[in-house]
């Protein structure tokens, strides 16, 4: 992992980007971490999308809380709710 202070980043964003091929670049702003860039496919962008999504952590969370209480219910119960079986 490279760190790298942001009064000291003077490269173009592109030769940040290209170094994240061999792990994460983290940026400090007076060795407080402020961001950090990671390599990424279609995939992580959904991910990392739906992570900073407010209403959707609260709603994992939720069903989160729910199974750790035994609130679940069997994938037959689920296909009979849901008409399929």
């Amino acid at each position: 992992m490279k760190t790298i202070d942001l009064g000291q980043a003077t490269e173009a964003l592109s030769a940040y980007v290209l170094q994240t091929a061999t792990g994460p670049v983290v940026v400090t702003d007076h060795g407080r971490v402020v961001a950090a860039m990671i390599p990424a496919s279609d995939e992580d962008i959904e991910t990392l999308a739906l992570g900073e999504n407010v209403r959707f952590m609260e709603i994992v969370q939720a069903a989160r809380a729910e199974a750790r209480a035994g609130q679940t219910l069997s994938a037959a119960a689920v296909r009979l709710e849901l008409g399929l079986g």
